[in-house]
């Protein structure tokens, strides 16, 4: 924390204005050990550069500090452009005649070989006092954009991770919703499956509160609690084939966002298997390449189901919402429904 609020403080704007006026100085004794001036010189060079620097930060930040922020960014440019002439012509008498006192002050450093003392007029101090006002003005601004730039990303991506969060939080309940219905079915029939359906679902529980926090998850532990979940519903099944995975392809060191085609599934078995009476089928493919991973559903439904993807309800539309916040421009989704089958497809690509 310590190391971290070190690099914010080195990194401040204050920070950067004091690398400036430091580089400025180094610069100014660079030029004054190139003239071949002694050492006993250095002490009054260092001390009118100081003044000088001093001088030259009161303008800039006069203009910076006070006449922007009262003026310019409460949108009043007509008296900002008034008052910041008023202070340019103000502030380059002062650096007149500040210059002309030190030049006089200190003559072993500013006399010409004919004698006399060096002097500087109202319009060269001008021009050096517009460069000067005209630049840290720009950097302010230049500051300000990016720094607005880097609020903005921040509340973005703050905005983002609590859509997810809330997206994510509103599919885990309503998974546990559909496999507590199996458990009662079950328990209704005081089946001898149940107490296996009660540990089925204990692990997806964990896996659900525990590993499915991160962003990202094994695509291995998706593909295994997918089985998990399609074994848990398989039980109460009379016709076991009913229900078929194939999965091609090598899912070791890939990622996904978890439980992404859980609602996919769900919607298959609930509105699309349970609909039919002995004939219903879901067929699920999981295809893995080094480009991308291809999930497709199918499964049949009765006619009297008209919309089936309008009865996967929330889970499919939090679905398409979370796809777009973690896959932007990486994903396609394609739901059809056509002579009693529905199918999904979706291909999330790997970059």
């Amino acid at each position: 924390m310590t190391n971290k609020k070190s690099i914010l403080v080195l990194n401040s704007r204050f920070a950067r204005n004091i690398y400036f006026w430091i580089i400025f100085l180094a610069i100014q004794l660079l030029t004054f050990f190139r003239e071949g001036y002694g050492p006993a010189l250095a002490g009054p060079f260092l001390t009118v550069n100081i003044i000088v620097i001093l001088l030259m930060a009161m303008v800039v930040y006069v203009n910076n500090l006070i006449l922007l922020p009262l003026y310019f960014e409460k949108k009043k440019y007509s008296a900002y452009v008034f008052v910041m002439l008023i202070w340019l012509v103000v502030s380059t008498f002062i650096l007149e005649f500040s210059y002309n006192f030190l030049f006089r002050l200190f003559p072993q450093l500013y006399t010409t070989d004919s004698g006399s003392i060096v002097s500087i007029g109202f319009f060269e101090v001008l021009i050096i006092n517009a460069v000067f006002i005209f630049g840290f003005t720009l950097t302010k601004f230049a500051n300000d954009y990016f720094s607005s730039e880097d609020r903005l990303r921040s509340i973005e991506s703050k905005q983002i991770e609590s859509e997810l969060n809330f997206l994510k939080a509103q599919i885990n309940p309503h998974f546990l919703f559909n496999t507590l219905n199996s458990i009662y079915a079950l328990s209704l029939k005081k089946s001898d499956e149940a107490p296996e359906v009660v540990l089925k679902l204990s692990d997806l529980l964990r896996y659900m509160l525990y590993e499915c926090e991160t962003e990202f998850i094994a695509l291995e532990k998706e593909i295994h609690v997918t089985q998990s979940y399609l074994e848990l519903e398989q039980i109460r099944l009379k016709n076991k084939e009913a229900i078929s995975l194939q999965i091609s392809g090598d899912p070791s060191g890939k990622i996904i966002a978890p439980l992404l085609w859980i609602p996919f599934v769900e919607n298959a078995i609930k509105h699309g298997l349970n609909s039919k009476a002995s004939d219903g089928f879901v067929r699920i493919v999981i295809d893995i390449n080094d480009n991308a991973i291809r999930f497709t559903c199918v499964n049949n439904f009765s006619p009297t189901i008209h919309d089936p993807e309008r009865a996967g309800g929330i889970g499919i539309e939090n679905t398409r919402k979370r796809l777009a916040l973690i896959y932007p421009h990486r994903h396609t989704l394609l739901i059809k429904s056509d002579n009693q089958l529905y199918s999904v497809t979706l291909i999330i690509k790997n970059s």
